[in-house]
């Protein structure tokens, strides 16, 4: 289900959210994340957040090592182990470049882009964590 920017927002409102992780994985599997205030998320959602992706292993070298993370909003999801008042959300993100073109070797951009191959060929991917 797709969340509109007024949805999300109102989400984040009622459920009295201080923090929204923003979420990723490397090359590896391993989940990564940044933590911005609730504040932050309407520029998150629509420029994206930008991060030094040379320190995440398998990623990229110094020279050329800006990514953003762009939101998902339909991924927005309360974290339940985290305080009661002011909660901590957390989204996952896909990964571009600063120019707005999608960094390839996300695994989530892999795995979107097989799926996408596979209906094209006929076949029903069902995918689960």
């Amino acid at each position: 289900m797709l969340f509109s920017f007024d949805d999300i927002m109102e989400y984040v409102e009622e459920n009295d959210v201080k923090f929204i992780r923003l979420v990723f994985f490397d090359i590896f599997g391993s989940m990564k994340n940044i933590s911005i205030i609730s504040t932050e998320l309407p520029k998150a959602l629509e420029y994206g957040v930008t991060f030094d992706a040379s320190e995440i292993n398998g990623f990229m070298n110094i020279g050329e090592s800006d990514l953003l993370l762009k939101p998902d909003p339909s991924t927005a999801e309360i974290l339940p182990w985290r305080p009661q008042q002011g909660k901590v959300a957390r989204m996952i993100c896909d990964l571009y470049f600063p120019d707005g073109t999608p960094y390839k070797n996300s695994p989530r951009y892999i795995l979107e882009n097989v799926a996408g191959k596979a209906q094209a060929e006929g076949y029903t991917c069902y995918i689960d964590p």
